[in-house]
């Protein structure tokens, strides 16, 4: 899942769709902490978890518009 995610956001930038940019950035870094912790990375799923809340992420797309 993360890897369409960081594909369309590739696909974004391309376009030129800062927008779409800031969405797909929020729903990785929302999913990114999951993938960690079934990869046994459980740390570093923590501090991207403190670093990024969800109140946090839902800046990103506030930002877009």
């Amino acid at each position: 899942m993360l890897s369409l995610t960081l594909q369309n956001i590739w696909q974004d930038l391309g376009k030129g769709n800062l927008t779409a940019v800031l969405k797909d950035a929020e729903t990785f870094l929302h999913d990114l902490p999951d993938t960690l912790d079934s990869c046994g990375q459980s740390q570093w799923a923590a501090k991207i978890r403190k670093d990024f809340p969800a109140d946090c992420l839902k800046s990103f797309d506030d930002l877009g518009k």
